[in-house]
């Protein structure tokens, strides 16, 4: 459905990236102590097994730290999108009838409820949303006289502005590394720097996210060099000659 996602969606696409990807990696090297824990005897007998069992639950730990912590400030900073007006997120109030509209989810409700990312749902201050889905802009909205609920239009806003056109790929990531030159540092890999400049890329223009790699849909590694390989490899002989 075109303009709107969960907030689980949007809480990945609209994160640092840099920092989302270590948060996934802590989170999956947990995974990985934590199976290799399973693994060790239940009640290892020699000193070896001991030690290996406790080398092992202090990686483990270390591990988990960094990954809520980062989980933690991602939110934080996800969070605060709303109250800049940068997103807005749209909910279905509890208990939900057959009929009902969703509704513009208050700004204090999402910085201090508690939210479900299973579940796309928000319970906070006396209030319960579920169906919780997040948009760049406000919905286009009557307000309903009897019920002050949002009645929400068939089209996103992501329709409406359908047929205004969008340059191509690579007319855009062309268009974003001449904007963005002078702040690239060419001393760092090709991958980074196409990454970071996908990074500016994505979320101005609000491209989606590819669930499986992570990143951008149409500005992969084989997409940017096809559009600044060449523009790229110029500069960094530059520092190096």
């Amino acid at each position: 459905m075109s303009g709107k996602i969960t907030i689980w969606e949007s809480l990945i696409k609209h994160s640092n990236k840099k920092l989302w990807n270590e948060y996934v990696a802590h989170k999956n090297q947990s995974g990985e102590n934590s199976n290799s824990l399973s693994k060790l005897p239940k009640d290892p007998s020699i000193q070896e097994g001991v030690i290996n069992a406790l080398n092992i639950l202090s990686v483990f730990q270390r591990n988990r730290d960094k990954e809520k912590k980062l989980f933690n400030y991602l939110v934080d900073q996800f969070k605060l999108k709303f109250n800049s007006k940068k997103l807005f997120a749209y909910g279905y109030s509890i208990p939900r009838k057959a009929d009902d509209k969703p509704n513009l989810i208050p700004f204090d409700v999402i910085v201090n409820g508690e939210i479900n990312w299973d579940n796309s749902s928000i319970k906070g201050n006396g209030l319960e949303f579920v169906g919780v889905t997040v948009f760049k802009k406000p919905l286009i909205n009557e307000l309903n006289e009897s019920s002050n609920s949002i009645e929400i239009k068939k089209e996103s806003i992501d329709t409406l502005n359908k047929g205004k056109g969008r340059p191509s790929n690579k007319e855009l990531i062309k268009s974003y590394y001449k904007k963005e030159k002078t702040n690239i540092d060419f001393s760092k890999s090709k991958n980074k720097i196409y990454l970071e400049l996908a990074d500016i890329i994505g979320e101005s223009e609000d491209i989606k996210i590819n669930k499986d790699t992570n990143q951008y849909i149409g500005l992969g590694y084989e997409a940017m060099n096809n559009a600044i390989g060449p523009l790229v490899n110029k500069e960094k002989k530059k520092i190096t000659s």
